[in-house]
């Protein structure tokens, strides 16, 4: 596949990007990665940059870039990811052109302390879980509180998952966005096999998830297909 990645000296930044994500990552990685990548390229470097001749482009380019995003009130991070990818794939060119630009520019600064995740206390999982009550997706929150789980091995989750007999589930997939913009994403196969992992839940899951089942056993066919049976 890497074969096909060629460039030419009329070729567009726009071509040679969508060259690189097709032929150079997309084998490579998961589905969510790839999807990271592609949205930072066609979102934020081919509307500014994607017309310009690959061999044209300049650290001019890429610092007005820059300056674009930070006037648009983009955060530090997402800047920063961009000067990494456009540093990434312009390496690719180096038989193309004689240096990577971006070593031309200064990158983005490193945003300081990034926003670290703060638990629930108790008491506000508590107030939570007591107004999501009656909630359609009340046993999503339960299980999101008491297990840990990340949101796409919550989503990921289908009735051959949970054992009521055990009182356990299996965690062995994620859902994620498509490229190809599916209907509630495609759902993968964990990358390490730590990530696969059996949980217990608790008394309070099993009754959520007791309720949901038989909430859905009862919604009609049609609204059945329209949430997704079976999860």
């Amino acid at each position: 596949m890497q074969g096909n990645l060629t460039s030419t000296h009329n070729e567009t930044v726009e071509t040679f990007f969508l060259d690189w994500l097709r032929f150079r990552l997309q084998p490579r990685v998961r589905e969510r990665t790839y999807q990271t990548y592609h949205d930072l390229i066609v979102n934020h470097i081919l509307p500014t940059l994607g017309q310009i001749k690959l061999q044209k482009l300049t650290p001019m380019h890429i610092q007005q870039l820059s300056d674009l995003k930070r006037q648009l009130q983009y955060s530090p991070q997402t800047i920063l990811n961009i000067h990494k990818l456009l540093r990434r794939v312009l390496e690719v060119s180096l038989h193309h052109v004689q240096y990577n630009i971006c070593q031309k520019v200064y990158p983005p600064r490193q945003p300081k302390g990034h926003s670290i995740a703060k638990a629930l206390t108790i008491a506000e999982a508590k107030r939570f879980l007591a107004i999501a009550r009656g909630d359609e997706l009340e046993a999503l929150y339960v299980l999101a509180i008491t297990t840990g789980m990340r949101q796409g091995e919550l989503l990921a989750l289908t009735w051959d998952d949970i054992d009521f007999t055990t009182g356990k589930l299996q965690v062995r997939r994620s859902l994620n966005r498509s490229s190809q913009k599916q209907a509630g994403g495609v759902a993968s196969e964990l990358k390490t096999v730590s990530s696969r992992r059996c949980i217990q839940f608790t008394p309070l899951a099993l009754d959520a998830l007791q309720h949901h089942a038989l909430q859905q056993k009862h919604l009609p066919e049609e609204t059945k297909r329209e949430k997704g049976e079976g999860r």
